[in-house]
């Protein structure tokens, strides 16, 4: 193994470029890990405010937003290697060009996806239980918190993938951790000292909102 050479025909690996590639995969590690995470503080919380049909309603609105999720990363995922193998040509024209149409795409999916929590709350319910009407009180308001999230959401999935495909994993990092782990980790505490219940509802909203605004410095500066 050599710190300084690329994979060689002879069957010769760098350990560098196999590092690099490491570094460079983390934040999407680091978001599937933390999930499990977020999920538990969630519960905990939800059980310290309402009890257990804060976790059952979390249940329904947690559910939700893992379809979300792996939609968006989907997009992302597809916008990638469009963006790295333009990077690598040095054509930076299509390299914005396949981040704009990622960011559209995701744009509108996030829209029809918040806009689903406002119109049809009480269906988007019953696709996972058989709700009662204590449920269904607490659920229609949790579900438009939280789906708010989902718009904001597809701007930061997309930029942090964007980041990651020109090979700038520290940003794609900081995006991945702030979004991930850090701001829910700490609002979930703050917020419902503030607004109640409600206050869980909005974290992840009011995570992505200020992930968003990193991002946008990011992209700014980058």
């Amino acid at each position: 193994f050599k710190l300084d050479n690329h994979l060689k025909p002879g069957g010769g690996v760098s350990v560098k470029k196999a590092w690099d590639v490491l570094v460079n995969g983390m934040p999407s590690f680091i978001m599937e890990l933390s999930s499990g995470v977020i999920m538990l503080l969630f519960n905990l919380q939800l059980l310290r405010y309402v009890g257990d049909i804060g976790v059952v309603v979390y249940g329904i609105v947690s559910n939700v937003a893992l379809v979300v999720t792996s939609l968006s990363n989907g997009i992302a995922q597809a916008a990638q290697p469009m963006i790295s193998a333009n990077y690598g040509a040095g054509n930076q024209e299509r390299v914005r060009e396949s981040r704009d149409i990622g960011l559209a795409v995701a744009m509108a999916a996030g829209v029809l996806f918040t806009a689903s929590g406002f119109v049809i709350p009480v269906p988007i319910a019953k696709l996972f239980l058989v709700p009662t009407e204590q449920i269904i009180a607490m659920a229609v308001p949790a579900i438009k918190l939280y789906f708010i999230s989902f718009v904001i959401s597809e701007w930061n999935i997309i930029c942090g993938t964007y980041f990651q495909a020109i090979v700038k994993p520290k940003l794609s990092l900081v995006v991945t951790l702030l979004r991930g782990v850090i701001l829910n980790s700490i609002l979930v505490f703050i917020l419902p000292t503030i607004l109640g219940v409600n206050g869980i509802w909005l974290v992840v909203t009011v995570s992505e909102i200020v992930t968003a605004i990193v991002v946008a410095y990011f992209m700014r500066n980058s």
